[in-house]
């Protein structure tokens, strides 16, 4: 593909993403660091800032920063990707809803998580949960519902951990 389209030619680009993904889905995750990092210095040369390819290869980016416990990594990555989303395609496109859900995720994964900030994250998760029912994206929606009861127990577990200290 490289050869007939060319190295910066956004399908291209997406292939080599795309294969990335691959190497993230199958366990492979330094390799896939290194794919989806060289890939997205080269569509950050070749495309525009809020092209999707780019959105998307910092998503599968964080995704894998995720799946090696770098949580804070890969929260200051989706938060740029929520940013950008929310202000190109607004609050309720199923990607922004998509990207707000993965931020949260890895939001909650903070060590320095509090009572107030899980309490944040509860309500930015149950309003995802929210609008990806009201517009049918129902995969969306039973992950935000499971993400919702996972922050509910962190709650929990730390008023819990705070009675007894």
């Amino acid at each position: 593909m490289e050869l007939q389209l060319g190295a910066d030619h956004p399908h291209t680009l997406a292939a080599k993403n795309n294969l990335a993904d691959v190497w993230r889905c199958s366990g492979e995750h330094d390799k896939a660091v290194a794919a989806f990092s060289a890939t997205l210095e080269h569509m950050e040369q070749a495309l525009d800032a809020d092209h999707p390819h780019i959105l998307e290869a910092k998503s599968n980016l964080a995704l894998v920063w995720m799946a090696k416990s770098e949580y804070a990594l890969a929260e200051d990555l989706l938060g740029t990707v929520l940013a950008v989303q929310n202000r190109v395609l607004g609050s309720e496109h199923r990607d922004t809803l998509l990207a707000r859900h993965n931020h949260t995720g890895a939001k909650l994964m903070l060590p320095e998580n509090n009572k107030r900030a899980l309490n944040d994250l509860l309500k930015v998760e149950e309003q995802v949960a929210a609008a990806s029912r009201r517009l049918g994206l129902e995969e969306l929606h039973a992950r935000a519902v499971e993400l919702v009861a996972v922050i509910r127990k962190a709650i929990k577990a730390k008023a819990r951990r705070g009675r007894r200290h």
